[in-house]
């Protein structure tokens, strides 16, 4: 999963350097998941095609979003985001919850 990931930023990354408009989305500018883009690569894969990459600690969780010179991803963090409370009123009763350990971190990189 995290190779595919991996092949996939690095497919969007290698035609953000190619394309001249934004990729705000997973179909792109017009919704229609079509490029007037011209040359671009055929071919691709862990070396070929590839001007940068970067390393993700976490595994990818929507497409990329290509934003001027900047490619956006999502990942799921297993970090904790704050701590379960309790409202003072319930103490002795009804919890308010566990904590938050899954979050959306959102990661630039150009």
């Amino acid at each position: 999963m995290k190779t595919f990931i991996l092949s996939l930023l690095l497919f969007c990354s290698s035609i953000a350097a190619l394309c001249a408009e934004n990729w705000p989305g997973l179909r792109g500018p017009t919704g229609q998941g079509v490029s007037t883009e011209t040359d671009m690569p055929i071919e691709w894969n862990q070396t070929k095609s590839v001007r940068w990459k970067v390393a993700l600690p976490d595994a990818g969780k929507s497409t990329s979003i290509v934003w001027g010179d900047r490619v956006f991803v999502t990942q799921a963090s297993e970090r904790k985001l704050w701590p379960p409370q309790k409202p003072k009123d319930f103490t002795k009763g009804v919890s308010s919850g566990g904590a938050a350990v899954r979050g959306l971190v959102v990661r630039a990189a150009r």
